[in-house]
């Protein structure tokens, strides 16, 4: 499962309920709890991955009546739930959590010490639902992260790479209580590190940490051997919040500017600390506005134009949700990675839009929160617009043929709607010189570039 923008960190559940009952008022005959999930923000990604487990507690009055079961993602569902009880009358409270542990709801949580290869494992989520009656509708429950998220962007001189981020200094265990769904730091000596998960190829790493207030240390490595320390001093990170810090390496040491957040989980705003520097006093921390006219979403930012009275990206979107790749939906621009600032990345529909499905609402796919997928209309009304030079840009995309893959010289931007026919969707044909028009059905497993627009 990929930490997702994964609002309050918070995920909309439907569990629909049935059982078999001995009563006069029965349910279907053998039905179990089945858990349809929709989700708006998660670490990694946009939805449940097929294979996640969560654990589900059913207490019926003060009685349990299911304990830690464990209920797999197929794609669609969790859909191997209990069985109800028959007393449609008798309240219960659901609790569920996630990542699924053998031993139960954990009391104490304590995230990888390595996240390089995604944070999924150490992002717990919670959700309660009190008052429930047993019964065929939907229950909702909303799920919430318990921990919080941290971003760091790295900038570093033309020619240099980085190798890896780790962050250290907080205590990496929590106690946990879900029935107040509230964490706190369990005190531990000694030096504690956890290395990030590149989000982004040299740009972006980002880790979950227990909520707390400590000094932090951030050490930044280069693929030449260098190492950069430095450390902020009394960081407060709070549960269900997510935070950034930019990191510049500049005349052999990092220079820390810290910034507002991305559009993730719920917004920590700016970390409030001062830089600690090795020899010199503490330096107070000035936290970073964005700018009227730009976006910053997943250390990235991006130009806004307004444009038929809709605030548009003037960029194409450039991100890669943690736990995909380029290569497998996302592609570089024809010219490769060198181009992606300029042109953006090509996405297959399933990379941009998840699992949602284009209906009357506006779909967020991969979009920051408060902006979506355009739909048709909302492209053609760039078509029907006088946009400024420089609105459109020439990215190609990626055909998929098979063992013929390749880039074709068309560039399209897409939308939420499918065509009418089987594997399509609907984009607009866009060029550098001549604008955009007309709207073109394309092969929804071809990349193409996207522009998110606001709400």
């Amino acid at each position: 499962m990929l930490f997702s923008n994964r609002i309050v960190g918070q995920a909309v559940l439907l569990f629909a309920l049935a059982c078999m009952g001995s009563c006069s008022e029965t349910f279907a005959e053998y039905a179990r709890v089945t858990i349809v999930p929709t989700i708006e923000t998660r670490v990694s990604a946009l939805d449940f991955d097929r294979g996640d487990r969560i654990g589900l507690t059913i207490v019926r009055g003060s009685e349990p009546y299911a304990e830690n079961v464990a209920m797999t993602y197929d794609g669609t569902a969790f859909a191997d739930g209990p069985l109800w009880y028959a007393e449609r009358q008798e309240p219960s409270t659901l609790t569920a959590y996630y990542p699924y542990s053998d031993a139960g709801a954990p009391s104490e949580f304590t995230v990888a010490a390595d996240q390089r290869t995604g944070c999924s494992s150490s992002d717990l989520l919670g959700a309660v639902a009190r008052d429930v009656l047993p019964g065929e509708a939907p229950v909702n429950m909303v799920f919430r992260h318990l921990l919080s998220q941290l971003t760091v962007f790295v900038n570093v001189p033309a020619g240099e790479a980085v190798s890896g981020v780790a962050l250290s200094g907080f205590s990496p265990t929590a106690r946990v209580d879900f029935g107040s769904m509230e964490v706190s730091a369990v005190a531990v000596t000694g030096v504690r590190e956890v290395l990030a998960c590149e989000v982004q190829p040299g740009l972006a790493y980002r880790a979950v940490l227990v909520p707390q207030q400590a000094d932090l240390t951030v050490t930044v490595s280069m693929a030449g051997g260098s190492v950069y320390r430095e450390t902020v001093a009394s960081v407060e990170l709070e549960s269900r919040k997510q935070y950034t810090l930019s990191v510049d390496v500049a005349d052999e040491r990092l220079n820390l500017s810290l910034k507002g957040s991305i559009q993730d989980w719920e917004d920590g705003g700016s970390i409030v600390g001062d830089v600690v520097k090795p020899g010199e006093p503490g330096t107070p921390g000035e936290p970073g506005d964005k700018e009227d006219g730009t976006l910053d979403y997943d250390g990235v930012e991006y130009r806004t134009a307004t444009v038929a009275g809709r605030v548009w990206m003037a960029e194409n979107l450039r991100c890669v949700p943690q736990g995909a790749a380029v290569g497998s939906g996302i592609w570089y621009p024809k010219e490769g990675a060198d181009a992606v600032r300029a042109k953006g990345l090509l996405y297959d529909r399933a990379a941009a839009l998840g699992s949602a499905n284009a209906g009357s609402a506006p779909v967020r796919g991969i979009c920051p929160a408060g902006w979506h997928i355009p739909d048709r209309e909302e492209l053609l009304s760039l078509a029907d617009a006088d946009c400024e030079a420089g609105f459109f840009v020439d990215s190609g995309c990626w055909i998929v043929m098979g063992a013929n893959d390749r880039y074709g010289s068309y560039s399209y931007l897409m939308s939420s709607a499918l065509s009418a026919a089987d594997g399509q969707m609907e984009c607009l044909r866009v060029s550098a010189a001549s604008g955009a028009g007309p709207l073109v059905s394309v092969a929804a497993a071809y990349g193409v570039s996207v522009r998110c627009v606001k709400n």
